[in-house]
């Protein structure tokens, strides 16, 4: 094993180089991106209608008087009142209409229940009837039939 004595002080001191440069990597401050350019818009408008405006100009502000804003004001809560006043006055109209006193004015046609086991008694009868009709109408029983095979006749 004496052999493996120098690979391990070139391993140790490997290790050492590599501690050091972690911790001077770590001491230096990281560099600081690039500040972003700014873009210029090179579009349509700028192609192809130079002259032009991009936007339309702002409008000028006026100035308005202490008795303009209080015009405005004074507009604005007369607009409200009227409002108010106008929504009152539907809600007393419908109002002024009252709830029927009773249901019994629309009266509905009662449909009478029979009895079951009738009802049930008429359906047979009413089912043999027809059974009777289709056995007494009913001719021969190949009338009409495609014969595929002579032989089955």
């Amino acid at each position: 094993g004496g052999s493996g004595g120098a690979a391990s002080s070139s391993w140790a001191t490997q290790a050492r180089d590599r501690e050091r440069s972690a911790a001077e990597a770590a001491a230096r401050p990281a560099p600081l991106p690039a500040p972003p350019k700014k873009k210029t818009f090179e579009g349509i408008a700028e192609d192809y209608f130079p002259g032009l405006p991009s936007a339309a100009p702002a409008a000028p502000r006026q100035a308005t008087s202490a008795a303009a804003r209080a015009g405005a004001a004074a507009g604005a809560a007369a607009k409200a009142k009227a409002g108010y006043a106008k929504a009152a006055a539907a809600s007393s109209q419908q109002r002024a209409a009252p709830p029927p006193d009773s249901w019994e004015e629309e009266e509905e046609e009662l449909v009478v229940i029979h009895n079951p086991l009738d009802a049930v008694a008429m359906s047979e009868a009413a089912n043999a009837a027809r059974k009777n009709t289709k056995a007494t109408s009913k001719q021969g029983g190949r009338k009409g039939a495609v014969a595929v095979n002579s032989w089955a006749k």
